[in-house]
């Protein structure tokens, strides 16, 4: 089955960015590899607040994840960030790595 990137970009208020990151490093990401749902992930930042999150798993596991564990780990989100965080995702299907 072909490996996918479940893709999530962040834009980040200012004042939040501190916030946002230890958030990011200590619980969320954690909490969503303990799922078992993928198997390595990359976080990045381009400065200015915005940031890559990518998780590697196949077609299959994301959507069982997106199904089952993502309405909490997004619940638990929100209700840190209601706002200043804008979230957009996307799966990406690697076609080759060389």
């Amino acid at each position: 089955m072909a490996t996918v990137i479940y893709q999530v970009e962040a834009k980040v208020r200012g004042d939040l960015i501190a916030d946002f990151e230890e958030y990011m490093l200590e619980t969320h990401i954690c909490d969503v590899m303990k799922t078992g749902k993928f198997e390595k992930c990359i976080f990045a930042g381009k400065g200015n607040g915005i940031y890559q999150i990518q998780y590697f798993t196949d077609h299959e596991q994301l959507q069982e994840y997106i199904e089952k564990e993502a309405p909490a780990l997004r619940g638990d989100f929100i209700k840190r960030f209601p706002e200043g965080v804008e979230i957009n995702r996307s799966e990406l299907e690697i076609l080759r790595i060389w």
